[in-house]
């Protein structure tokens, strides 16, 4: 199969952003940062765990593959997000539907970057 000079690589890289800001956001909204688990996200105001694989995304990263990608753009979800119960994966679910919704409506669409605003700190 041809990939008519399209960078995959590329691609996949944009991919994996766009995925992290989308459940970052829905993860912001759902649990808010103030009643995050995560301790660093309440320090820094907003969402900046790091993302981990999770088996909740196997679906997905088989939806990747089966188009020929190699599935690690939509394989991680923010630790908080990862290890959260049923009912709060599926509320996170339904905030990702609804920003669906919205930047379907909004020309351009901008989601926010939730970088670590406090860099000095580390995860080890």
């Amino acid at each position: 199969m041809e990939n008519d000079g399209i960078d995959i690589n590329a691609y996949e890289k944009r991919r994996m952003d766009w995925h992290e800001r989308k459940w970052r956001l829905a993860a912001e909204k759902t649990m808010g940062f103030i009643f995050c688990p995560i301790r660093k996200c309440r320090r820094d105001l907003g969402c900046s765990g790091p993302m981990v694989p999770s088996e909740r995304q196997r679906r997905a990263v088989e939806a990747q593959k089966a188009v020929g990608l190699s599935g690690k753009a939509v394989a991680c979800l923010p630790l908080c997000v990862a290890n959260a119960d049923d009912d709060t994966h599926q509320r996170c679910q339904q905030v990702l539907e609804a920003i669906a919704r919205a930047l379907e409506a909004r020309p351009q669409p901008r989601l926010p970057r939730y970088d670590r605003r406090n860099r000095g700190r580390a995860w080890g």
